[in-house]
């Protein structure tokens, strides 16, 4: 087992919280970065860097809300798979199991001037309130994650929320209960019914999981199905996989067990492309695809990008961008459609797309 001295001078972190950090990353096909390889089993590592596990595979520290989503996956994984259930039955069991100084100090460890401390400073039930001191050197959104995470892991809770307040170095947590959502507070209003709040909390956590869709579009990940792909199947300017493969993709996507929520974007210049026109439309595409996305030809003018897991307000915004990079770039104007899938046949949906990519 490798060991490394403790030293009063520098701040150490336990590889075990690491492992789990890392094992996250894997589960959301992220590549890690290099610090997170090679962990021994169980040692303190030392450590300068704060953002040293919050990076990707070339060291540049990743976005806010990649941050975010990487501390509540990380919470919600040590519930899940690593017995945390069986100790927490309830989100406030593990609110208060992790966010005291005796667990942080299991995790971190070094003089008090350099890891600071994170705890709770108290929770009151009836109120639906409850408050996270932090002075680490760690990342706070990465933290509220974490924070976050706690409170959605054991699904008791129907309504939860973290803020970060910076003035006072505090975490602000609400919640609502079956106990107590008759008389919060901070809620205006005559007491709402239990499905209302819980409606409230999956728009909220939808909303932050499109961030993070944003956000990690914003990576340039390329598609799997294009870096698993035969290079006979790619366009050789534009990377872009046929409108056979695209088709393909979509029925099997769409006769699923669980289908996905997808959109296509088309877009293209509305006339026959030169080679160097078809290179900054597949490199624009493919810098927007993430782990689940596709890029493919549509028809001999066109391309299009399949998102996985985003709705039509998400692919909008992606398409914007897709303009905005490209309109600078080409000599004649590009054309953009954005088209949701509500469950019409995989041929007429490639067909209505291409369509309206002609009439744009």
């Amino acid at each position: 087992m490798l060991a490394f001295p403790r030293s009063r001078t520098r701040m150490d972190v336990s590889s075990l919280a690491l492992l789990r950090v890392r094992s996250v990353f894997a589960a959301l096909d992220l590549a890690p970065p290099p610090f997170l390889e090679n962990l021994p089993a169980k040692a303190w590592l030392p450590q300068e860097d704060p953002l040293a596990w919050l990076r990707d595979a070339q060291g540049q520290a990743l976005p806010l809300a990649v941050r975010f989503h990487l501390g509540t996956r990380t919470l919600e994984s040590w519930y899940h798979e690593a017995g945390g259930f069986s100790l927490c039955p309830r989100a406030l069991q593990v609110l208060r199991f992790h966010a005291d100084a005796g667990s942080y100090r299991q995790l971190v460890r070094g003089p008090q001037e350099l890891i600071g401390r994170f705890a709770l400073l108290g929770i009151d039930e009836s109120a639906g309130t409850a408050q996270v001191h932090s002075s680490t050197p760690f990342c706070r959104e990465w933290e509220r994650g974490m924070v976050q995470g706690a409170l959605d892991a054991a699904g008791d809770l129907l309504f939860s929320d973290v803020q970060w307040h910076a003035d006072t170095q505090h975490f602000e947590v609400r919640f609502v209960s079956e106990d107590n959502r008759d008389r919060i507070a901070w809620a205006l209003g005559e007491p709402e019914e239990a499905k209302v709040w819980r409606l409230r909390n999956r728009l909220r956590q939808l909303e932050q999981l499109n961030s993070y869709l944003e956000a990690r579009a914003r990576l340039h990940l390329p598609s799997p199905a294009i870096r698993s792909a035969s290079p006979d199947w790619l366009d050789p300017n534009s990377g872009a996989v046929s409108e056979a493969e695209l088709t393909e993709q979509l029925h099997a996507r769409t006769q699923s067990a669980l289908p996905q929520q997808l959109s296509l974007i088309a877009f293209g210049t509305g006339g026959p492309r030169n080679n160097e026109q078809q290179r900054l439309l597949g490199a624009a595409g493919l810098r927007l695809t993430r782990q689940h996305d596709l890029l493919a030809n549509l028809g001999p003018d066109g391309l299009a990008l399949l998102l996985a897991d985003v709705d039509q307000a998400g692919a909008q915004r992606i398409a914007q961008r897709l303009a905005d990079e490209l309109q600078a770039q080409l000599m004649q104007r590009l054309k953009i459609v954005v088209l949701p899938w509500q469950g019409a046949g995989v041929i007429s949906f490639v067909q209505e797309a291409k369509r309206r990519l002609a009439a744009e």
